[in-house]
């Protein structure tokens, strides 16, 4: 029920049309999991060799998207670097605009659907 969901999310939220998950060949409980999930093993994919960076670095939407990703307003400076209790009680009590945060969207994923389609050559 729980992947029925999560697949009606990413289609009618992000459009997805298509679900990818890779993992290596000798991870046996990976492979398990993403079958009792209901995906099917479709083909090998090789690593991004330097052919498949230069495409990566050279896609204009992957390399917008990566912009975005990094913009920084520092606002959040003051939670960074090392842990200290006085860090995690500040950031425990700071209030987030969530209805801002949820505007944002969601990049990473964006951006893995790139690169999986980039890797499958439909891109």
């Amino acid at each position: 029920m729980l992947r029925g969901l999560v697949l009606a999310y990413g289609q009618s939220v992000f459009g997805l049309k298509r679900f990818v998950a890779t993992t290596s060949t000798d991870n046996d409980r990976s492979v398990q999991l993403l079958e009792k999930l209901g995906f099917t093993f479709e083909k090998m994919v090789q690593l991004p060799n330097d052919s498949e960076a230069a495409r990566f670095n050279a896609d204009p939407e992957i390399q917008a998207l990566l912009v975005e990703i990094k913009a920084d307003d520092g606002s959040m400076n003051q939670f960074f670097g090392p842990y200290s209790t006085g860090k995690a009680a500040s950031l425990k009590a700071h209030e987030f605009d969530r209805l801002a945060l949820g505007k944002r969207g969601q990049p990473y994923e964006k951006l893995d659907q790139l690169r999986i389609d980039l890797l499958l050559g439909v891109r």
